[in-house]
């Protein structure tokens, strides 16, 4: 965009209708927004932005098919959409998470509405913001290099920190669901061998000891739903 007056296109993604209206009201503040769709879906969420190119896309992480950090990992080399995640559960392995993503903004859902205005003024002239910090490129880096050394303290280099693969994402969605490794690999069409593999992957990813410990991080952070 040229300028932050230019009309500014943008996609709320959340399963909340009530929620996803509020913020649909904050941005109708500004004559400069026009919302493109309210939706509550990662995949649609993804359609869209291939088909429209919006300027932003507003998204929640906990989503009823596959979350927001997925979304932003799979349009992360496709778009030029700036993305801001606005987290139900809010800590700094969440945030962590976002960037790897190439999300340029992140927020707990208690945010004001002057300080998510604020955050998308600064995102759409090229900062990158997490909570109140508004950061450059260089102090990403730093950023990210400074919260990998604490995120990753005690793993080996080859378990450093970071979102599961689409694959470990698939089987920690049925491991949640209480499905033995054995039944993994009969929905997934895998090897029981490699169901292990995946599963422990997920736990040195997450830095837990067991299936209930791995479940409960992902359902906390709306990873993951039980529907």
């Amino acid at each position: 965009m040229d300028s932050i007056l230019d009309k500014v296109v943008v996609i709320v993604v959340d399963d909340h209708p009530i929620w996803r209206r509020g913020v649909c009201s904050v941005l109708e503040i500004r004559e400069n927004f026009e919302i493109l769709a309210e939706i509550s879906s990662g995949q649609d969420a993804i359609l869209l932005t291939h088909e429209h190119h919006p300027d932003l896309l507003l998204m929640d992480i906990n989503l009823p098919d596959i979350n927001g950090l997925q979304v932003a990992s799979r349009l992360r080399d496709e778009t030029d959409t700036a993305i801001i995640i606005l987290a139900s559960y809010d800590d700094d392995t969440q945030a962590f998470h976002a960037m790897q993503m190439g999300c340029r903004g992140y927020a707990s859902k208690s945010v004001t509405p002057a300080q998510l205005l604020k955050m998308i003024d600064h995102v759409l002239e090229g900062a990158i913001c997490i909570r109140s910090e508004i950061l450059t490129e260089a102090a990403l880096e730093n950023w990210m290099k400074d919260k990998t050394e604490i995120l990753t303290t005690g793993f080996h280099q080859h378990d450093l920190f970071g979102p599961l693969s689409p694959r470990e994402m698939e089987v920690l969605e049925r491991l949640c669901a209480g499905n033995s490794n054995r039944q993994i690999a009969q929905e997934l069409d895998i090897s029981y061998q490699t169901v292990k593999n995946h599963v422990s992957s997920i736990f040195a990813k997450l830095g837990v000891q067991d299936r209930i410990q791995a479940a409960l991080y992902a359902l906390r952070r709306g990873w993951v739903r039980l529907d």
